[in-house]
């Protein structure tokens, strides 16, 4: 009996977690809000090279321990 219990319990996070038929996730949207200079701590940084442009476009992603000195240095090199 417990094991069903555990089943039960299972499947029903199972279903919680699988996506719904016909549902669809919404895309990620960062605007100007949430758009900061270098080290302004803001949800998504904009580093840009200097003169007038068009640039290239890179989208640098933090790993699961934030954004290190390391991510920085990256930023600063390929914004060079």
């Amino acid at each position: 009996m417990r094991r069903f219990g555990v089943l039960l319990l299972l499947a029903g996070l199972l279903a919680g977690l699988l996506p719904v038929q016909g549902a669809r996730a919404q895309p990620l949207s960062i605007g100007p809000a949430q758009l900061g200079p270098p080290g302004s701590g803001a949800v998504a940084e904009l580093h840009l090279p200097d003169g007038p442009g068009p640039f290239p476009a890179v989208v640098l992603l933090h790993g699961c321990s934030g954004i290190t000195p390391n991510m920085a240095r990256w930023a600063a090199r390929l914004t060079r």
